[in-house]
């Protein structure tokens, strides 16, 4: 009897059968799909986002993307930093975005939850130790913060300080020009440095102190000090005097918008006095009566003294109390806080600024808005209208007139640009 032979008939049955519903095999172009979602890895670059895969086999549009900080952007540890980010769901997605969350974190801490559901976008502020630091912005499944459904990570490098002076030593003369003035602007032989680590800018007598730094002009809209301050009426900071005397003048933090320090100094030395000018309102000159030119500057004073026109000043402060206040151009002229009614509050008091206390003070300008603190409590914090901050020179004044007080100066530390520094090399 003849064999015969079925293997070619059970091939075909079985390619038949196939096509008619085999499960696919898994290709270059066709792989299978897991049998669960996957969680993405993180990622090194700002506003970069992977989508993780889903249970279908696609892959998810869900995304993410970081537009503050910058990557590989460098802070100060003393300055809250701005992290900033938004949704981007999947195309045909017009639902509020209510079924995700936004969660950031570093090393598994949590520092930030939530977004907004309409926008997508979520944002905080906060301050980081100094160092290297990866932060992540994980977009997760509302009901299962464990499903990651999209990641996107920012390098970032946090300085403990910019260029601090402690005043454990007399100051630079390479990099500070001093100048140190009697009741008439012409030079004085006081020593302003004290020997436990600070500057006395001024004592009870008539003085005038300008500190200009001029190895380097102020890039617009990017000015950042921190110090500590003492002012009061009593020789020795951190200690109490008894008296009903008056304290007078103040101390100011200005940027002269001025071709050269060469131009700032001679700006200073001649066109400025003690008194309640502060060392920054410019006057003719003592020397040959010459007007001041006309200059762009910024100012913010600490004043201790209650000037107005009934005593024969050409300006009124907007309070009676010591207070912290903006002015331009060397003059008040454009004062744009002229009475406490004000819409602008670019002024507020201080009544214990005279208290003899050493005080951390912040001065922060970015762009166009202003932040001032005392002690961690916000003194100021708004936009000057029609303002362009032009940078310049940075000049550090205070003045006392026919009353005296002792105005201390310690631990400046101006932060200009934290360069960034990689993992690897923190």
């Amino acid at each position: 009897m003849k064999t015969m032979n079925f293997l070619p008939r059970i091939c075909l049955l079985g390619a038949f059968l196939c096509w008619m519903g085999c499960p696919d095999e898994p290709t270059a172009g066709n792989p299978l799909p897991p049998d669960d979602p996957q969680p993405i890895a993180t990622l090194p670059d700002a506003g970069a986002s992977v989508p993780a895969e889903t249970d279908a086999g696609s892959v998810s549009s869900w995304s993410f993307d970081i537009t503050q900080p910058l990557n590989a952007s460098g802070h100060f540890a003393a300055s809250p930093i701005s992290f900033s980010g938004t949704i981007v769901p999947p195309s045909g997605h017009n639902d509020p975005i209510e079924n995700v969350q936004v969660r950031w974190e570093e090393d598994g801490n949590n520092l930030h939850t939530g977004h907004d559901n309409e926008s997508g976008r979520s944002s905080f502020n906060t301050s980081l130790a100094p160092g290297h630091h990866t932060i992540h912005a994980h977009v997760v499944d509302f009901d299962n913060t464990d499903n990651i459904l999209a990641t996107a990570s920012v390098n970032i490098y946090v300085c403990a300080n910019g260029d601090l002076l402690d005043f454990s030593a007399a100051i630079d003369d390479a990099v500070w020009h001093t100048h140190i003035g009697d009741q008439n602007n012409t030079s004085s032989e006081r020593e302003i440095w004290h020997e436990d680590g600070y500057l006395e800018l001024s004592n009870s007598v008539s003085n005038h102190t300008a500190l200009v730094e001029k190895t380097r002009q102020f890039s617009p809209g990017n000015l950042h000090l921190a110090f500590r301050m003492s002012m009061g009426r009593c020789a020795e900071p951190e200690t109490t005097c008894f008296g009903t005397q008056d304290v007078a003048d103040g101390f100011a933090i200005s940027i002269f918008s001025m071709d050269s320090a060469e131009d700032t100094i001679a700006l200073i030395n001649n066109h400025t006095r003690p008194g309640g000018g502060l060392g920054y309102m410019l006057m003719d000159s003592l020397q040959d009566g010459t007007p001041p030119p006309s200059i762009e500057a910024f100012h913010l004073q600490f004043d201790a003294y209650y000037n107005h026109t009934d005593i024969g000043h050409h300006h009124d402060d907007p309070t009676e109390n010591a207070h912290v206040q903006v002015h331009f151009n060397g003059n008040h002229d454009s004062d744009l806080d002229p009475s406490p009614d004000n819409e602008i509050s670019l002024w507020a008091e201080i009544p214990e600024l005279v208290d003899n206390q050493w005080h951390d003070m912040s001065v922060r300008i970015s762009g166009n808005t202003l932040i001032v603190t005392r002690d961690g409590d916000t003194l100021i914090e708004g936009t000057i209208p029609a303002y362009d901050f032009k940078g310049g020179y940075l000049v550090l004044t205070a003045t006392t007139g026919a009353v005296g007080m002792y105005q201390r100066l310690d631990d400046l530390d101006i932060m200009t640009t934290c360069p960034y520094q990689a993992a690897d090399e923190d």
